[in-house]
């Protein structure tokens, strides 16, 4: 029988730093606050035009990894620090999800994923990872619009498993989710504005983030409100 424990156990086997798993559904909050702000960040269809118009497609599948993956019922979702993740991320993550899923077959049974589909993925399919890292018990998406695990800080990478079994089968009695105790008052911002103190640009905090003015945006990478942020002091 697969358990969480289980999944867990064989989790940090292949190296991953953490996991999680959450029942697949549509995520209709995610899906109208994505539709308004594209909207409200005026996000172009065309390559030429905006970095970001890829987000414009695929929309039913970024919403609901069911339409992504026909038979999905659970989303698992492993973490993987920036120091574990290699040259490459992509290609760590997804060589650690494939052997965490030979493990999870060992113990299931073939039929836990789909054999139709691809079915594991990295920033590489229309997945809203974030939130389902948060959906999976894992942490919470900071004021930084980065997600941060409680005790691994934002410098992170996050990959999906989609299973065919449901949930339901894999959490026996004595399991929880989340998996940290204390509820979301211990896992959170809080009062802390650290991130948007340091926003060079000032884009954090606003009602509407237009991700088009962020240093990131231009660059692809720019760490200085992960820099700022507690949790990764704590995850030194």
């Amino acid at each position: 029988m697969l358990t969480l424990e289980a999944i867990r156990q064989a989790a940090f086997a292949v190296g991953l730093d953490d996991v999680g798993v959450a029942p697949a559904t549509r995520l209709e909050d995610d899906a109208a606050f994505m539709e308004q702000w594209m909207v409200d960040c005026g996000l172009k269809t065309q390559p030429d035009q905006d970095k970001l118009w890829y987000l414009t497609l695929n929309r039913e599948k970024r919403y609901d990894p069911r339409v992504l993956v026909p038979g999905t019922q659970t989303v698992l979702v492993g973490v993987l620090t920036f120091a574990h993740s290699g040259r490459d991320y992509h290609r760590t993550m997804k060589s650690k999800l494939y052997a965490l899923e030979a493990q999870l077959k060992e113990i299931a049974g073939p039929d836990i994923v789909s054999s139709d589909y691809q079915h594991i993925f990295c920033d590489s399919a229309p997945f809203l990872e974030r939130r389902w890292a948060q959906q999976a018990g894992l942490g919470f998406i900071g004021k930084n619009h980065t997600f941060i695990h409680p005790t691994l800080g934002s410098l992170i990478h996050l990959g999906e498993l989609c299973l065919t079994i449901p949930l339901s089968s894999i959490l026996n009695p004595q399991s929880s989710l989340p998996p940290y105790e204390g509820g979301p008052e211990r896992v959170s911002c809080g009062s802390c504005r650290r991130c948007i103190e340091a926003c060079p640009r000032g884009v954090l905090g606003k009602d509407t983030w237009d991700v088009h003015q962020c240093i990131a945006y231009e660059t692809n990478e720019c760490l200085i409100c992960q820099n700022s942020c507690p949790y990764n002091e704590k995850s030194q």
